[in-house]
């Protein structure tokens, strides 16, 4: 009838406008994806310079140090060569401090599940008074780098705030995919976070980071604890 001739041409529109949405949103989506993984190929590469350049020439530097204090024929030279020892040894964990802020070396060499478990085994042995247990899902598929990273540092962040800021005697992280999805939950049975700063810098910027990469990530704390929940698509734009 002529109503419909009349509507045929509005919603062909309507089909058009939400097709050029869904396109808008899914370059957006590419895009954002690309500034993620732009980021994480040029702290990579600062990394690999860090690792490559300063360690070998921090290392010389403490070899010919201890050399000078050796052949020195007094004192003061001598003190002064282990001066400058002691501060090439300080600047080699600052540069350790450093790469392991820019990139865990073990990304993209070892699996995710590797990871993650060798990082709680770590904070297990520093903080023996807290109960950190990870409980993994068989069979895991392994993630692009730049969400392995995504992961790694919401379980670092996570675990450091429980520790630091919580008090927290027992940490239980659970990691699981859905068809859709990356899921992970961090809970701890700290004294919470403050409700007048809810989320520090670090947390702030994993939000940052999963919202770019087309996920979410909510926090709860209520006093008795604190709990973290991340979600990040299973499946990446191309």
């Amino acid at each position: 009838n002529q109503f419909q001739r009349d509507l045929a041409p509005v919603a062909a529109g309507v089909d058009a406008l939400a097709g050029a949405l869904q396109k808008a949103q899914a370059d957006r989506a590419r895009l954002q994806r690309r500034v993620v993984s732009r980021a994480d190929q040029e702290r990579k590469a600062i990394a690999r310079d860090l690792h490559d350049e300063m360690g070998p020439c921090l290392f010389g530097l403490r070899v010919e140090a201890d050399a000078l204090r050796d052949a020195a024929p007094d004192d003061t030279i001598r003190d002064h060569a282990s001066s400058i020892a002691a501060i090439a040894d300080q600047i080699a964990r600052v540069n350790r401090s450093l790469l392991e802020d820019l990139r865990p070396v073990s990304i993209g060499q070892l699996p995710l599940a590797a990871v993650l478990a060798e990082y709680v085994d770590d904070m297990g042995r520093r903080f023996p008074r807290t109960d950190i247990r990870l409980s993994l899902a068989p069979d895991l598929p392994e993630p692009d780098e730049s969400v392995a990273l995504t992961l790694f540092r919401i379980l670092q962040e996570g675990i450091t705030n429980a520790l630091r800021h919580a008090d927290a005697r027992h940490i239980d992280i659970r990691l699981w995919t859905d068809p859709a999805h990356w899921r992970m939950i961090l809970a701890d049975d700290g004294k919470g976070l403050d409700p007048d700063s809810r989320e520090g810098t670090g947390l702030t910027g994993m939000r940052e980071r999963i919202t770019l990469l087309g996920g979410r990530m909510s926090l709860s704390s209520d006093g008795t604890g604190t709990a973290i929940e991340a979600i990040l698509p299973l499946s990446q734009p191309l």
